[in-house]
């Protein structure tokens, strides 16, 4: 006779995840916004509302499906400045956002004594 433990655990497994577990992802019938990021390095890291999403050149077209509504967006990659701003996506619209992430300095240079 089989035990039951396994089928116990897929059931919970199914009911947790189907318990209406809140992320900024739209659902397949939602209405829904695409937000597509052109971001240099490719190799940065996004946050969508303080969630990790991974890097942005592991996206499919670096694009990502949400739910609409006002989005806080992080930018991250080592050596440059983290950018954060919020966007507002609507139902059914295509936003894209292009940036550039600054650099950090680890130091200034001062300016020859003839240039200041």
């Amino acid at each position: 006779m089989r035990s039951p433990m396994p089928y116990a655990l897929l059931l919970a497994a199914v009911c947790c995840l189907s318990a209406g577990c809140k992320t900024p992802y739209a659902s397949q019938g939602a209405p829904r916004a695409l937000l597509k990021l052109s971001v240099t390095p490719a190799q940065a890291h996004i946050y969508i509302d303080d969630a990790y999403q991974g890097r942005i050149d592991h996206w499919r077209d670096q694009t990502l499906r949400l739910e609409p509504g006002m989005r806080r967006v992080e930018l991250q990659a080592k050596g440059y400045i983290t950018h954060r701003m919020e966007i507002e996506l609507r139902a059914h619209e295509e936003v894209t956002f292009t940036y550039a992430l600054e650099p950090v300095f680890d130091r200034v240079e001062p300016l020859p004594e003839k240039e200041r």
